[in-house]
């Protein structure tokens, strides 16, 4: 286990590498260079040059790289050559939203794709209504499910609230900048309830698709599974259903619902964008929305760096929760 968690760490570290190379490489063939974003059409070709010379833009790649480095590890991504603020201090502010909706997202995704996976793969009430959701839901794209969720539960039924995160002006902001913990932390349930109101819609939005991926996932290798012989065996112990299901049958189905989880991790964060839009959410995907039009290359940058690491790292760790579930995966190391 200690081989594979190393090689894991350089396969991460390698991976970031690569896409900071990328993305650097790629702000460099835009036409759209820093100084031309913060001047204006209007300024000199000299004074756009000496603005790119300041920021380090005009450096040979290599040296970029290097110094784009140091300067991450010490949270600094640079100024925005839209608002003049600094990309950290935006990134900071805007984060924990992100965070605490993509967090909300995953643990909406996993509880729905498990349930939806046991509901098929056993067969219980009403397992040929959830697999003709599985598949409706796995052919709606995530802005038809935000606007969908937006109409019926925001306009008609007026149960939940259209936008943004809270309607508290006095909500907490610390210490973790997640709404539904620090309203727990300082005892204002109120704030939390309307937390959660808000959290509702965007999290749904987001965690349908991966949650349809890994309930399909799960039924077939849970199908497969419950055949072995192990199964019987367990059954012919005596055991109950829900013990065999549990204990023998869900563990060694596990490893391909986990890997597809990984994967769909990049599909919520893409999607993180599109619903944050769509709802008012005041987070990184709004953030980069902004810049997008703008060229403003030090905040894509900085997102897209700072949400491929993520996604990256949680794969890693998703890959080490297979191998604690599959030993046969650490034997093969």
């Amino acid at each position: 286990m200690f081989v594979l968690i190393l090689k894991r760490i350089a396969s991460v570290a390698a991976i970031c590498a690569v896409l900071i190379l990328v993305t650097l490489q790629l702000s460099r063939m835009s036409a759209m260079t820093p100084g031309r974003v913060a001047l204006g059409p209007r300024a000199s070709d000299d004074a756009i040059t000496a603005y790119n010379g300041r920021v380090g833009f005009n450096a040979a790649l290599p040296v970029r790289f290097v110094r784009y480095i140091v300067d991450m590890s010490q949270g600094d991504f640079g100024i925005s050559a839209r608002t003049q603020s600094s990309v950290s201090t935006d990134l900071a502010s805007r984060w924990p939203a992100t965070l605490e909706l993509a967090l909300s997202g995953l643990v909406v995704a996993a509880a729905l794709g498990l349930l939806m996976g046991l509901v098929a793969a056993l067969e219980l009430p009403g397992h040929r209504l959830v697999r003709v959701i599985m598949t409706l839901a796995g052919s709606a794209p995530v802005f038809l499910a935000a606007f969908a969720l937006l109409l019926i539960l925001g306009s008609r039924l007026n149960v939940l609230p259209l936008t943004g995160r809270s309607n508290f002006s006095d909500a907490p902001s610390g210490p973790t900048g997640l709404l539904l913990v620090d309203g727990l932390v300082h005892f204002r349930l109120d704030v939390w309830w309307d937390a959660l109101q808000h959290l509702t819609m965007p999290a749904l939005s987001i965690a349908l698709l991966p949650a349809v991926a890994i309930g399909r996932i799960l039924t077939g290798s849970l199908t497969d599974v419950m055949r072995a012989n192990h199964i019987k065996t367990a059954r012919m112990k005596g055991l109950s259903p829900s013990r065999v299901v549990m204990k023998h049958g869900l563990r060694n189905a596990s490893g391909p619902a986990l890997a597809i989880t990984g994967l769909q991790l990049g599909l919520m964060l893409s999607g993180v964008v599109i619903v944050e839009q769509v709802f008012g959410w005041p987070g990184v995907g709004n953030y980069v929305a902004e810049a997008i039009p703008a060229n403003d290359f030090p905040v894509i940058s900085a997102v897209t760096v700072v949400l491929g690491i993520a996604y990256v790292i949680i794969n890693a760790l998703v890959d080490l929760l297979q191998a604690w579930a599959d030993p046969r995966i650490r034997s093969n190391v």
